[in-house]
């Protein structure tokens, strides 16, 4: 079966699977439409929100890519229980940034919050999603203006 304008790109993965996704969405037939299905707590933070969509080169990160969002973003926080550590704790970093540079009052949050963090609390981990995700969203927009 071949791919036509009718056909809906749905990535399922970490960061690199969106971008993929995203990138061949936004290039063949000169755009399909994509879902972004994000399964790391980096991608469902900030890869999947904003539209940038990018592969890498040699030459550099993302320097092969395009601005192509989404039609939805589907956020499951208790997929993140499957996540290493090491994995977790790295969009955990992003989280804490997003509250350092854009958000003093998240990042207040954040530090009442340190064990339901780190203890993936769902109740926590949805509210540290959502407001990520609304900071990226912003954030997405200023750079493009």
């Amino acid at each position: 079966m071949q791919a036509d304008r009718q056909t809906i790109v749905v990535a399922v993965g970490g960061g690199v699977v969106g971008d993929l996704a995203g990138f061949v969405a936004a290039t063949y037939v000169r755009g399909l439409p994509f879902v972004q299905v994000p399964t790391t707590l980096l991608a469902q933070v900030d890869s999947s929100v904003g539209g940038k969509v990018g592969i890498n080169h040699s030459k550099g990160k993302n320097l092969i890519g395009a601005f192509h969002q989404p039609l939805g973003v589907f956020l499951d926080t208790g997929v993140l229980d499957t996540l290493p550590v090491r994995d977790y704790r790295s969009g955990l970093a992003e989280v804490v940034k997003y509250g350092v540079i854009l958000d003093g009052e998240f990042f207040e949050y954040l530090e009442a919050n340190v064990a339901g963090s780190t203890l993936r609390s769902p109740e926590v981990l949805r509210h540290v999603v959502a407001r990520s995700c609304r900071l990226e969203g912003r954030r997405g927009r200023a750079r493009r203006i």
